[in-house]
């Protein structure tokens, strides 16, 4: 099951096909952007890389 995704203004996408993943995590096309995708991160990531991250998973 994919988790529900939200953009940092609250709106809720879709995650698509896994594009990849690797050790930190799994990228995802975003069904509602052409152009943008998502990674969800197996574990949190650092306090460094939280500001980089557009799109917030939540386990629903």
């Amino acid at each position: 099951m994919k988790p529900t995704l939200y953009t940092a203004t609250g709106e809720c996408v879709t995650p698509g096909r896994e594009l990849g993943k690797g050790g930190e995590g799994a990228v995802y096309d975003i069904n509602e952007f052409v152009d943008s995708v998502a990674k969800i991160y197996h574990t949190p990531p650092p306090a460094l890389k939280t500001g980089q991250t557009c799109l917030y998973g939540c386990d629903s």
